[in-house]
């Protein structure tokens, strides 16, 4: 007898219905007999912000149906993150004509994404041209795409060398940050469960 573990990711859309699968495929036909399921939510710190942005369609998994919290977020899958908490489920429909930059073909699998949030102002290069898509996105990055998605940083506030503390300090202010377990490192890598959590937030 045996027990399945699954993860909170989709419990039902995919999680249990390929534990099933996965179980009767290959376990059974070995002997074993299922003892039940369990559903493991160790691994995950910000269950809320991911269940409710999985709900409305904003976070999607991995290409192996995890969540994967401690991964870490490219500015390519940042981008969506922010098309698709802007448009909802149109954001799919996005796509580009031409390269939005020199590094993003325009059929790159992010360029409609990458192309919508450089023409909102939301993102833009790093100043020679390229984006740099497969770049680690940092919570202080992360963050400026948040505030400039709904309004702040028109008057050029968050640019020069200055531009992560005020970023930092209206992000802080808005509580984009809270319920932060541990310290903010907002230069470092961001993980998909930060990730849920500042765009919940």
């Amino acid at each position: 007898n045996c027990v399945l573990l699954v993860d909170t990711y989709n419990v039902l859309k995919s999680g249990v219905p390929n534990a099933i699968k996965v179980f009767n495929e290959v376990l059974v036909p070995r002997g074993f007999r299922p003892a039940g399921i369990r559903i493991d939510s160790g691994d995950i710190t910000y269950t809320e912000a991911v269940d409710v942005l999985t709900g409305i369609g904003v976070l999607q998994g991995l290409t192996d149906g995890s969540y994967g919290p401690d991964h870490t977020m490219t500015r390519a899958e940042a981008a969506k993150i922010i098309a698709y908490l802007l448009l909802g489920d149109s954001a799919e429909n996005l796509s580009a004509v031409t390269a939005p930059f020199d590094d993003v073909a325009a059929d790159h699998w992010a360029a409609g994404y990458i192309a919508y949030c450089a023409n909102a102002g939301i993102i833009n290069g790093n100043g020679a041209g390229s984006f740099l898509p497969d770049q680690e996105v940092t919570a202080y990055q992360f963050g400026k795409m948040l505030l400039t998605a709904v309004g702040y940083g028109v008057n050029g506030e968050y640019t020069g060398s200055g531009w992560e503390i005020a970023v930092a300090s209206d992000a802080s202010a808005l509580g984009i940050y809270d319920g932060l377990v541990g310290s903010l490192a907002g230069s470092q890598p961001m993980t998909r469960d930060e990730m849920a959590l500042y765009a919940f937030n």
